[in-house]
């Protein structure tokens, strides 16, 4: 057996003892760097007895690195889910900001995690202290890679090199197991954001969108990149507006004789089109990404229809977000309406698609504003759960309607000449009337003849299971689950708005011109380091940043009743602890009195 398949063996050996002086000879015979090694082999392997002997032995380097992956002992534990050895490493001061070699973060490998576990560390970011008649709240977001280094000792050793295979042959490579690493990889910058973009993408960790540590993140992220889409904004209204004007000069001429081509429609037509040619330059440089992405998941799916659905997903994704869609859908109209022949019908059609479009687009751009996105979200949430019912209940609809064709059409004339029951003449006649009757409740009883009773016993059924029951159906559920889709709304502007942030950032970040002139910083370049601090002005009532800008007061509001509670709840733990103790001696002396008793008792 090779040196490397021996400490092999040796480090299995060692995490499945619970001797401790194996693991300090261990340590003593192979060093510091050693340590780090067998630190980095007992977190993959959930072995808490041993991670938990190693964290409390001087000379083990927490955050030191593999030199193959860059992952710390902490990468190790959240990607293969040990949440027991997790809270160790954390209580023992691993940082879940450093970076591998793929840019992750240990908290990005969260998502195997169970949510209790990544709610007690997100709570224990939050502290309070109370000075005089202020109230000091700090928030701590070890996610992020705040400017502060590693201490000396820590930065000597940068990585470690995992154990690895030869592909050629079973034989392990002849290099020493434990090799040392001086490169410096924290000097990269990265987006902060992608480190909790795990939480949008778990339907267990969801809730956690709301905690107060990401609120407030996400919060002076978008502060930090609103800028940008301050400066989107007015050329999106000057957009609408151009079209707009394009579409009132172009319908003025329909239906005359000659048309004259003005100067001031020329130029309005030119502008449009500069302005929608920066529209679809825009929209182009979306889709490299989406099409890369379709292509990795081709290469990865096997099967026709699963090859389908895998290469479909980033554009799905892409349009799932209506401000995607509806500006896909608005340049296409929008070149249609510049470009095809004139013809009036055509004119007309594509000028109400196109103006309809622009408005509705430009209420969704305005919807990511804080304020107005829950709202938005609102608004597109009951939509879908209403398009679920009415895609149900449409069929319903469609079997009255054609019950309606064929018990009230007729070819006979009223005494005026006119047609007995003209809105059932056909089939689609029928149809439109009973959608109509439907929707907005005009049943038109006395404009309808019946020809027996039995239309009149089908007619009444129609009136009381669509006009009674499912409209009653209807309100209910936009009453009963207004607070629910309330909730719901917060948790999906949340991750609208974290997608967004994500975007801008990795854009600014690539370019050194938006980071010089466009004002854009990292929130670690803002609070130099990884902590925000908030006083809380009991006399005035008010609060301001320490150092940062303010948050939201009703972030800072659900951060201090967390802190509060902490403390509620630490001081009953402890007068538990108090009586418990209390308890214990009032037995003792219980029995020492019962032993007293029995003694006096023989004695006399």
């Amino acid at each position: 057996m090779g040196s490397h398949e021996q400490d092999h063996a040796t480090m299995q050996e060692l995490c499945e003892t619970t001797d401790p002086g194996k693991v300090e000879a261990w340590i003593k015979s192979q060093g510091p760097v050693g340590g780090a090694a067998l630190l980095h082999f007992a977190a993959s392997r959930g072995s808490t007895q041993t991670v938990q002997i190693l964290i409390e032995k001087e000379g083990v380097v927490l955050n030191i690195k593999d030199h193959e992956s860059g992952d710390t002992a902490l990468h190790a534990a959240a990607r293969n889910g040990h949440h027991e050895v997790v809270q160790l490493l954390l209580n023992a001061g691993a940082s879940l900001g450093l970076r591998n070699k793929q840019g992750e973060t240990a908290m990005e490998l969260m998502g195997n995690i169970p949510i209790s576990t990544l709610e007690d560390i997100l709570d224990s970011c939050i502290v309070g202290v109370r000075e005089g008649n202020s109230f000091q709240v700090k928030i701590s977001y070890p996610f992020i890679n705040s400017e502060q280094k590693h201490n000396d000792k820590e930065s000597e050793l940068t990585s470690v090199s995992s154990y690895r295979q030869s592909e050629d042959e079973d034989d392990v490579t002849k290099e020493n197991p434990i090799s040392v690493e001086t490169k410096d990889s924290e000097s990269e910058s990265w987006p902060e954001t992608t480190s909790i973009l795990f939480l949008a993408q778990s339907k267990e960790h969801l809730q956690l969108l709301e905690h107060p540590v990401i609120t407030s993140f996400l919060y002076m992220k978008w502060k930090s990149i609103e800028q940008f889409y301050y400066i989107k904004f007015p050329f999106v209204v000057l957009f609408m507006a151009f079209v707009n004007a394009y579409i009132f000069l172009l319908n003025e001429s329909i239906g005359k004789e000659k048309t004259e081509e003005t100067i001031t429609k020329s130029v309005i037509y030119w502008i449009t089109f500069i302005m929608l040619l920066v529209f679809t330059l825009r929209e182009l440089a979306a889709w490299p990404a989406i099409v890369t992405e379709s292509i990795q998941n081709l290469k990865h799916s096997t099967g026709i229809v699963t090859a389908i659905k895998m290469a479909s997903q980033p554009l799905l994704t892409y349009l799932k977000l209506p401000e995607n869609s509806l500006r896909l859908l608005l340049i296409i109209s929008t070149y249609l309406l510049l470009f095809l022949p004139r013809d009036r019908i055509q004119v007309q059609e594509l000028s109400a698609l196109t103006i309809l479009l622009s408005w509705v687009y430009g209420l969704f751009f305005t919807a990511n504003f804080p304020g107005i996105a829950i709202y938005a979200t609102m608004f597109t949430t009951i939509s879908k759960n209403f398009f679920k019912i009415l895609l149900w209940l449409f069929w319903f609809v469609f079997a009255f309607s054609l019950t309606f064709f064929f018990l009230f059409h007729s070819t006979e004339e009223d005494d005026e000449g006119n047609l007995v029951n003209p809105s059932f003449t056909s089939v689609r006649e029928s149809i439109v009337k009973t959608i109509v009757m439907v929707f907005t409740g005009e049943l038109d009883f006395g404009g309808i003849q019946f020809s027996s009773s039995f239309g009149k016993f089908i007619f009444l059924l129609f009136v009381f299971f669509i006009m009674l029951v499912f409209m009653n159906l209807l309100n209910g559920l936009a009453i009963s689950d207004i607070g629910i889709i309330q909730k719901e709304s917060e948790i999906n502007t949340q991750i609208a708005r974290m997608k967004i942030i994500c975007n801008y950032e990795s854009l600014c970040i690539s370019s050194p011109a938006l980071q010089k002139y466009g004002g854009f910083s990292l929130v670690s370049e803002k609070l130099k380091g990884s902590e925000a601090k908030f006083k809380f002005n009991s006399n005035q009532q008010t609060w301001r940043g320490v150092n940062c800008d303010l948050v939201p007061t009703e972030m800072l509001e659900a951060a201090k009743a967390m802190v509060v509670n902490k403390g509620l709840d630490n001081k009953d733990d402890t007068e538990e602890l108090n009586m418990k103790v209390m308890a214990a001696r009032l037995k003792r002396i219980e029995e020492t009195l019962e032993k007293i008793s029995e003694k006096l008792t023989q004695m006399s």
